[in-house]
């Protein structure tokens, strides 16, 4: 039995795909959200396997005691598989309050793991885009060195960071501005401010008067010096017109004029500074600032992140799949398309093949499991608006549909659980059910009529994944937070519920998730589909010489015998 390490482990979706191989085990875990942690240990005592050890912070593991030996926690780990966030940076980060994302920080962490546990073999899974050229780490000067000695090219990166204003203009000049960063709470509350005078005067003037928020605004007013000081006279002389104006705003109960500038003013000088800060702070390499066309424009060192990862892991002595990497779960019996990067690598001493397995596919486009295979016999069974509800018995409800019952896909999802658990879906008020009947199998929010988007602010920016009535006779697109989407039942007027969701992950029904109803629903919107892990698995088993004890085909195609 292999052990495991299962870093960024989320609800556990990858842990479930090799242990349903019968060759894995995990032995410890790596997580930091309190419902996915109770989920990972409840689904371990149902399996009656061990609890597995749990750390939270990754930045902060120590993986080896005083004396360089690893901790019991970390010994015997023969492969390490998970999937650490990477955002790289792109337009959409770039319009964001900080420049830099600290999850970036979170792949290198994955790599230190592998390098300090040295397994036989890992599997790593990300967003498939993470080996697009524009997906680039920020080179900075504590490892500069790492990266010219691995021979990673490094590129010059022109990239727009605010506004040019004149008082941007000014910060521009001064190097030291940490002291100078308005605290948290105040800046998202004028930041929600200036988006809401955006919509309208009534709708900032309402946002203002409200008690949580009018508490806010006037500490602001009363504290004018909460920055300890003013970065220049004209940041000072901008931020007394703007606490002024939003003092008579409140007294008087109307927008006064020159709010939205003086919002302007001290939002873009606030986002600059923060920016200018954390390029300070983290010693980027290469940093130039100019103004170039109304834009602050900085100029700093980057590197790509895949080209980062393939050869840091190729000095650690594995072979990866660095030719053949993009999966697609629904290839694999998940009712799903979901495209994601997986690499995997193995030791060259416990490499057992030429290359790196890739999982044989075992359907194509024109046989991809629908999502009536999935969820249709759940279709009589009304889901609890309401989290306490433990599990309902399907024994107690007739099957809708017989066709069902000797589905391969159906019956795996059924798991011989006559306990449905994690059925439950988000309550709906009127003019959402009202949405939610106005739309047939295939259509979204832009073909609802016009009366029934009104309280959309950004119609023509609102994806077309939102409101999104499924079809029974197709393959679901990429699972997300179905709550947050409001993905819609095919045929029911309800939004999906979270065991529907799980459904289409390819989580069996003996799998259960815990936590609020938005921590559920985001759990399994984020999860590894099993199945589809389960592949990967069965690939890196096959790489070291070995094979799965009970192989996905047999699943789907009964006849194949298990080993």
């Amino acid at each position: 039995m292999f052990k495991v390490l299962d870093l960024f482990a989320g609800a556990g979706g990858m842990s479930e795909g090799f242990e349903q191989t019968g060759n894995f085990r995990v032995k410890t875990i790596i997580e930091n959200n309190e419902s996915a942690i109770e989920t990972l240990k409840l689904n371990a005592e149902r399996k009656q396997h061990d609890t597995p050890y749990i750390k939270r912070d990754i930045r902060k593991v120590v993986y080896c005691d005083e004396n360089g030996s690893l901790k019991n926690e970390f010994q015997d780990i023969d492969v390490v598989i998970g999937g650490p966030p990477c955002q790289g940076f792109s337009n959409a980060n770039r319009q964001k309050n900080t420049l830099i994302s600290n999850n970036n920080e979170l792949v290198k962490q994955y790599i230190r793991a592998i390098e300090m546990i040295n397994p036989r073999a890992f599997a790593m899974e990300n967003v498939k885009t993470m080996v697009s050229e524009k997906h680039k780490f920020f080179l900075t000067e504590k490892e500069k060195q790492e990266i010219f000695d691995l021979g990673i090219n490094i590129q010059e990166e022109e990239i727009a960071i605010g506004n040019s204003t004149a008082l941007n203009n000014e910060i521009l000049k001064q190097s030291d501005l940490s002291s100078y960063i308005m605290q948290e709470e105040f800046l998202g509350k004028l930041l929600a401010l200036q988006k809401k005078l955006k919509d309208s005067p009534g709708k900032a003037l309402g946002y203002l008067n409200k008690p949580t928020n009018l508490r806010v605004f006037k500490k602001m007013i009363n504290d004018r010096l909460n920055h300890v000081s003013y970065v220049n006279q004209l940041y000072k002389d901008a931020y007394s017109s703007l606490i002024d104006t939003l003092a008579g705003s409140i007294e008087e109960q109307i927008i006064k004029n020159n709010l939205d500038s003086f919002l302007y003013q001290i939002t873009e000088a606030q986002k600059l500074i923060m920016k200018m800060d954390e390029v300070k702070e983290n010693q980027l390499t290469g940093q130039q600032y100019t103004v170039y066309n109304g834009r602050v424009i900085l100029k700093v060192h980057t590197f790509n992140v895949f080209e980062y990862v393939i050869t840091k892991l190729n000095t650690l002595g594995y072979i990866i799949n660095d030719k053949s990497y993009i999966f697609n779960a629904a290839h694999y019996g998940v009712p799903q398309e979901r495209n994601r990067l997986v690499l995997m690598g193995v030791k060259k001493d416990h490499l057992k093949k030429d290359t790196i397995e890739i999982p044989p596919l075992l359907y194509d486009k024109s046989d991809f499991k629908t999502i009536y295979e999935a969820i249709g016999d759940l279709e009589g069974i009304e889901p609890s608006e309401s989290i306490t509800t433990t599990s309902v018995n399907k024994q107690e409800y007739e099957k809708l549909y017989n066709d069902l019952q000797e589905n391969p896909l159906n019956i795996y999802l059924n798991d011989k659980q006559d306990d449905l658990y994690n059925h439950i879906r988000t309550k709906s008020t009127a003019l959402v059910e009202e949405r939610y009947k106005s739309l047939t199998p295939g259509q979204n929010f832009h073909d609802l009529e016009d009366k029934l988007k009104s309280s959309y602010s950004n119609q023509e920016r609102t994806q077309n994944t939102v409101y999104k009535r499924l079809d029974y006779n197709t393959t679901s697109r990429t699972v997300v937070n179905v709550r947050k989407s409001m993905w819609i039942h095919p045929k029911k007027d309800r939004a999906l519920s979270i065991r529907e969701a799980a459904r289409l992950q390819s989580f069996p029904d003996s799998y259960i998730f815990c936590g609020s109803k938005d921590a559920q629903y985001q759990q399994v919107g984020n999860a590894v589909p099993p199945l589809l892990a389960r592949a990967i698995a069965e690939a890196l088993l096959e790489s070291m010489g070995s094979k799965a004890k009970i192989p996905l085909r047999t699943l789907f195609y009964p006849e194949v015998t298990s080993v």
